[in-house]
């Protein structure tokens, strides 16, 4: 197949911005462009959406690469076929060309980015962080802890509400229905599918989930009594009257009428100093903005 055309990834201006360009250039070819592998639109979008990037790094910030950092990155992008997936992937091959980010880059991150779902991807993206003053409080064991605010904005890490679903029958036995409910994106309401994608972040290190503590507001957990699913389990786990039937609540099977409680434990979760580093560095808007 004929040699194809590939974008301009800097604004050549210097001997610096002509090198970091034949060398990505090169990269494309190698990976993109050879006789086993037909040119396809994910990886025309790929290179797009990475020149993009590249080009909006401030020119004092470019970076010359490390090239067994960004050839894994282009190999793992030649067969990600999912938009968001390859999105990770930009934001990672341009952060090894920015002189701020390039020694924040990690070997593992083009594997980690490749074994996370658009669901995944999406929830990680409300994890980002932000800058306050407002340190969050949040009740350890038992005890409030305060945290004081500090005169200066400082980064830090959100910390958000997650729980697990419980029933318990007059005797005291447990039934567990559903772990690590998140619910910091609206539009994701399948329980199945939250609990799944935050064991995923949680395996791949990049978030942590625990259950000794939980937000000092209680009020930010309401949206968990409140959805649709929580109303389904008090109608028909707690009902009296149905009998032994059976329902079905995504992939949960819980017998009617058979529990007298239902309780609804508290925690929270956060990005880890790994999953940070992650964020920020894959989810690079344009130059590098880790506000999003």
């Amino acid at each position: 197949m004929g040699a194809r055309q590939f974008p301009q990834f800097v604004n050549i201006e210097t001997t610096e911005e002509f090198q970091l360009n034949a060398l990505l250039t090169e990269l494309a070819f190698v990976l993109f462009d050879d006789t086993t592998n037909a040119w396809c639109k994910s990886q025309h979008d790929f290179l797009t959406a990475l020149a993009q990037k590249t080009q909006a790094i401030p020119p004092d910030f470019l970076y010359m690469p490390d090239t067994a950092l960004l050839g894994p990155i282009f190999e793992t992008a030649r067969f990600a076929g999912d938009p968001a997936v390859r999105d990770l992937l930009t934001g990672l091959a341009a952060a090894c060309c920015h002189a701020e980010l390039a020694d924040s880059v990690l070997p593992s991150f083009a594997v980690i980015a490749s074994q996370l779902s658009p669901v995944d991807i999406e929830i990680l993206r409300s994890y980002r962080l932000k800058m306050s003053v407002n340190m969050m409080e949040h009740r350890q064991e038992g005890e409030m802890v305060s945290l004081t605010p500090t005169d200066a904005p400082v980064m830090i890490r959100q910390t958000y509400p997650i729980v697990n679903y419980v029933l318990y029958t007059a005797k005291g036995e447990r039934y567990t229905v559903a772990v690590d409910v998140y619910g910091e994106v609206p539009a994701l309401t399948d329980v199945d599918l939250i609990s799944k994608s935050i064991g995923n972040l949680s395996r791949l290190g990049l978030v942590t989930v625990t259950f000794l503590e939980s937000m000092y507001d209680d009020a930010l957990y309401e949206k968990f009594e409140q959805n649709e699913f929580c109303r389904q389990l008090r109608r028909f786990a707690l009902g009296h009257g149905l009998g032994d039937a059976r329902l079905q609540i995504g992939s949960h099977t819980v017998i009617t009428g058979g529990y007298q409680r239902l309780e609804i434990e508290k925690g929270c979760t956060r990005l880890t100093e790994f999953g940070m580093t992650f964020v920020d560095v894959c989810m690079m808007e344009g130059g590098h903005d880790p506000q999003g």
